[in-house]
């Protein structure tokens, strides 16, 4: 059975006038353990499938099996204490509180899910620290730290409370190579300890990291891929394979309406 198992999964963003197909029938079956990297251009729909897969939106149509229970038939709460205990979040701003330090900034996740004692809770975020090597930077603010410190806080404060699923949205998306490299090699590493990751990125080089590769386009789902280690995407190709696809659809559109104003004697 899947770990995750999308089925004719359809979603929308904005209001009224301006509501916009953000993914349109997505069948997607990931296993466990899996390193998933989804691509594809600005508004190809890679954030709304996030916040499906993290349970933070709803889909407007079709079923998410999480883990083999039907999260999308579960309440709004019930969805909310799952995500607090099943899910880590990762992203490209950190999201870190400035008016919190970094121990503290750790915390939250088991202070919103399981309120513990101070020495247990002290405990596990230092355990968290320590395995990002930031163990005497806990007392420090979001200010204080690197782009690369602040990333790795934020992906801590993603475990400290053990999920066993990462949701990454562009997490190397404001450092420089060498941070890039640092941080996913971490990610590799929790992957290998059983962590299921699913990162959006725009960074084609990324794939090397992963076992498995998505590309989305205006909503759709078009490539959905298994990779070789330290396979790398050649991206121009992909999205040349699409661009042709959708020329010889055009194309076939127009010689078929043709075709039926020659045979019903229709004129333009």
């Amino acid at each position: 059975m899947s770990y995750i198992k999308l089925d004719n999964i359809s979603q929308v963003f904005g209001f009224g006038n301006t509501t916009r197909v953000a993914l349109q029938q997505i069948n997607l079956n990931i296993e466990a353990k899996s390193f998933v990297i989804i691509m594809g251009q600005s508004g190809s729909g890679k954030t709304s499938l996030l916040n499906v897969l993290g349970l933070i939106r709803q889909p407007i149509q079709g079923v998410y099996n999480l883990s083999g229970q039907a999260v999308t038939e579960l309440s709004n709460s019930a969805r909310a204490k799952l995500r607090r205990q099943k899910i880590g979040f990762l992203f490209e701003n950190f999201n870190l509180s400035p008016n919190l330090n970094v121990f503290d900034n750790v915390s939250l996740p088991i202070i919103y899910n399981r309120p513990l004692n101070f020495t247990s809770r002290s405990n596990l975020v230092k355990e968290a620290l320590n395995r990002l090597g930031l163990h005497n930077k806990e007392f420090l603010y979001p200010k204080q730290l690197s782009l690369a410190q602040a990333q790795r806080v934020a992906i801590a404060r993603a475990i400290i409370h053990k999920p066993d699923l990462i949701i990454a949205d562009e997490p190397t998306g404001r450092l420089d190579s060498k941070a890039t490299d640092m941080i996913m090699k971490i990610l590799k590493t929790l992957n290998q300890q059983g962590i299921t990751i699913i990162m959006a990125t725009h960074n084609p080089f990324l794939s090397q990291y992963a076992n498995r590769f998505v590309y989305l386009h205006d909503g759709f789902l078009k490539v959905n891929q298994t990779l070789q280690p330290n396979q790398q995407i050649d991206i121009t190709k992909i999205q040349e394979a699409i661009q042709k696809q959708a020329w010889r659809r055009k194309n076939k559109s127009a010689s078929t309406d043709q075709l039926v104003k020659t045979k019903t004697g229709l004129r333009d």
